[in-house]
């Protein structure tokens, strides 16, 4: 593993789900596939897809219900990602997404070991 780099995860939620993640190199989760994978072979399978695409997706930004500022990668009317963290100013999030679009292909992709809850709400 490459110090300071963020690190593609799996995670199952409390009910089974199994959800791909980008962690930053603290530990704190970034993003999230927007839908979850039906086995770990997909889950790894959306990570590489995403990678190879993500400069053919398209931001948004939008208000969640906590009127914080959220965003998100679709590819057509499909979303791919989206952001784990709220923030308080739109301009924040679209940054926060570039910083995602730029730092995805450099991510370490670590899917041997599924954490399991992994603070997924």
């Amino acid at each position: 593993m490459r110090l300071f780099v963020p690190v593609f995860k799996l995670a199952s939620d409390p009910d089974g789900a199994l959800w791909w993640r980008l962690l930053s190199p603290a530990g704190r989760g970034l993003a999230q596939g927007a839908t979850p994978a039906a086995t770990e072979q997909a889950a790894r399978a959306a990570i590489a897809e995403l990678i190879a695409t993500v400069d053919l997706l398209s931001a948004s930004v939008c208000r969640s219900e906590d009127l914080r500022w959220r965003w998100a990668l679709t590819l057509g009317r499909e979303p791919v990602v989206w952001s784990l963290g709220a923030y308080d100013r739109p301009d924040r999030s679209e940054q926060a997404c570039r910083r995602f679009a730029l730092l995805a292909p450099l991510a370490d992709v670590e899917t041997d070991r599924v954490l399991v809850g992994a603070g997924l709400d």
